[in-house]
């Protein structure tokens, strides 16, 4: 593994801490197999060089640059000379705060912990399916929706595993995304209906169905992360969490059925045989969408 620092922030000394404080956090996760781990790369321009490596390797391009937020962190899976491997970017400004006080600190190791649980979930996921890219598994999959609901359901996963993965190393004051939740619940229900009313005037199906899965997948995201940090530390939901659920029927049939599932799913990992282990997932992310009034048909698009 090649730490690849091009960040003008970081004179010699720094950088030579900053290997040194990787190396020491790589060689303390024993409980991880990082051995597809290539590169961990402190870019001087995170877009235009996750760009250029994404081109390199002939990746989808691409990475959260909008209203929602922008990525201080992205694991790529990729083969190189016929090798399966990932590498790492980190923002700078992530890694700079490897110097600053004990609480912006240990945010950064966090971080950085939890892209490297990415790693690790996604070298098991590989292990079981062969590919670097599981869309090119989904394509095998019955239907058109099912090919959509699959990705949107490796997306949890993926979420979840890598934040019950690194909640040992959670910063003492980080609100697990209790606050995040009670802003975004009412919020993607006002946004779905508004993309409807949208759609009635302009007919688009495909935007519609794209806004929804935007502000679905957000959700679903964002609540992967929450269970994952109750699973991973131990803990219950708030009653002000459960309490809010109450008052979203929308999320019937998903809420109380995500938790149980992916501890399930967690119970099997590293014995997984086949992408069938997604098929409860993707259901409940149906579920969604039909509590949200769009029912996706794969001769008909959505209705």
């Amino acid at each position: 593994m090649e730490i690849v620092i091009t960040s003008r922030e970081f004179d010699d000394n720094m950088a030579t801490a900053v290997r040194g404080a990787f190396g020491q956090m790589i060689d303390q996760l024993q409980d991880l197999n990082l051995t597809s781990l290539q590169y961990i790369i402190v870019p001087n321009d995170f877009g235009e060089e996750l760009i250029e490596f994404q081109q390199r390797y002939q990746l989808r391009e691409g990475y959260t640059n909008n209203e929602f937020g922008i990525a201080m962190g992205k694991v790529l899976s990729y083969f190189d000379d016929g090798q399966y491997r990932n590498s790492i970017f980190l923002d700078h400004r992530v890694v700079l705060t490897l110097f600053e006080g004990d609480n912006l600190k240990q945010n950064a190791i966090h971080l950085i912990h939890h892209e490297l649980c990415h790693v690790h979930d996604d070298y098991e996921k590989y292990r079981v399916f062969g590919e670097a890219d599981l869309e090119q598994v989904f394509f095998y999959t019955p239907d058109k929706v099912s090919q959509v609901t699959y990705a949107h359901a490796d997306l949890v996963w993926s979420e979840y595993i890598a934040t019950r993965l690194s909640s040992s190393s959670t910063p003492k004051d980080h609100d697990r995304y209790v606050d995040s939740l009670i802003s975004l619940i009412p919020k993607t229900k006002v946004d779905c209906e508004e993309a409807v009313l949208s759609y009635r005037t302009e007919g688009d199906i495909s935007k519609l169905f794209g806004e929804i899965q935007l502000s679905t997948s957000l959700l679903l995201k964002v609540v992967a992360y929450f269970i994952g940090y109750c699973h991973g530390s131990d803990i219950d939901p708030p009653d002000e969490m459960n309490n809010l659920v109450k008052q979203h029927p929308y999320l019937d049939g998903v809420w109380e059925k995500l938790s149980p599932l992916l501890h399930n799913l967690y119970e099997s990992y590293g014995s997984w045989e086949s992408v069938e282990v997604f098929d409860d997932l993707a259901e409940i992310v149906l579920i969604l969408w039909g509590n949200l009034g769009i029912y996706p048909e794969n001769q008909n698009g959505v209705r």
